[in-house]
């Protein structure tokens, strides 16, 4: 991989390029082009996918050989996928040490709680021979004292009743009047430019959900003001599934979607459509769409 960064970087520098401007070309973040520039393929250890579509689309853009790029591509991973390997089984042998020592652990436990249990059981046993005799005691005693005395002839004592006070009626009390529900805040979605929206008229901390619905099959990421989110992951989405994304209204947020390959599908925000651009909206290429909230209420 560090053979095909240094073979781009040159590129671009012959072609006297900033990286900022490669990255307006190929709509491919600045992140990504060091990344790929430094040879660093742990950056991209979940998107394998998406980092050969970066190199051809790098590939035309410098104008290089994306058969040699490939090649290359394919030895790194390779080599990249069987250093991941043996790192899987050097922490599977780390895991398994762990479980010896944790059993051992285990057993130790065990042993000490059946000690302690029958230490609980003698305790139990004692406290069910007291209760017995404390029952015994007070049946003694209810026979020989309480029960002459209820056998007896009560004597009645009649107090008289001065006056039966009248029920008092409650006064109706008013009942509270319904508060007004507030008005439903509707947002405005504009388009700003070819790939760029702007939101207006959310309200701060308000949840505003975007849905894509997708006619072709596509990779897509979703970025909150330009992090990863892995709600939703970023994954290849079938024809006809659909992706949720909510996120919190706020001043200058953005939320960008970017799709592997844009044909046919649709975008909505709070149930408004965002138009895809026509010029774009039916080419098998990837875009990135961003959203950006401007002048809340």
């Amino acid at each position: 991989m560090t053979e095909i960064g240094n073979i781009i970087r040159s590129r671009r520098e012959e072609l006297g390029l900033t990286l900022t401007e490669v990255s307006e070309k190929t709509k491919i973040s600045m992140i990504h082009l060091v990344a790929i520039e430094n040879g660093d393929m742990d950056h991209f250890k979940h998107d394998m996918v998406f980092l050969r579509f970066y190199l051809k689309t790098i590939s035309v853009a410098l104008d290089l050989d994306f058969q040699t790029i490939a090649h290359q591509f394919n030895l790194s991973k390779d080599d990249y996928t069987n250093t991941i390997s043996l790192k899987k089984i050097k922490e599977n042998e780390t895991s398994e040490a762990n479980v010896a020592k944790n059993r051992q652990l285990s057993d130790s436990k065990y042993i000490y709680q059946n000690i302690k249990k029958r230490r609980v059981d003698v305790s139990f046993i004692t406290l069910l021979i007291a209760i017995l005799v404390i029952v015994i005691g007070l049946v003694f005693v209810f026979f020989n004292s309480v029960l002459p005395l209820l056998t007896r002839d009560p004597e009645l004592i009649y107090q008289p009743v001065d006056e039966i006070p009248s029920e008092i009626t409650p006064e109706p009390q008013p009942e509270p009047e319904p508060e007004p529900e507030p008005e439903p805040t509707i947002i405005v979605v504009t388009k700003t430019g070819l790939t760029t929206y702007s939101i207006t008229d959310w309200v701060e901390g308000k949840q505003v959900k975007f849905v894509v619905s997708f006619l072709s099959n596509s990779m897509m990421k979703v970025y909150i003001d330009d992090v990863l989110t892995n709600n939703p992951s970023a994954r290849i989405y079938n024809y006809g599934e659909t992706m949720e994304v909510i996120v919190e209204a706020a001043a200058n947020r953005k939320v960008s979607i970017s799709f592997g390959y844009i044909k046919r599908n649709t975008i909505k925000v709070d149930g408004i459509d965002a138009v895809i651009d026509p010029t774009i909206a039916n080419l098998p290429r990837s875009y990135r769409i961003e959203f950006t909230f401007a002048g809340g209420s």
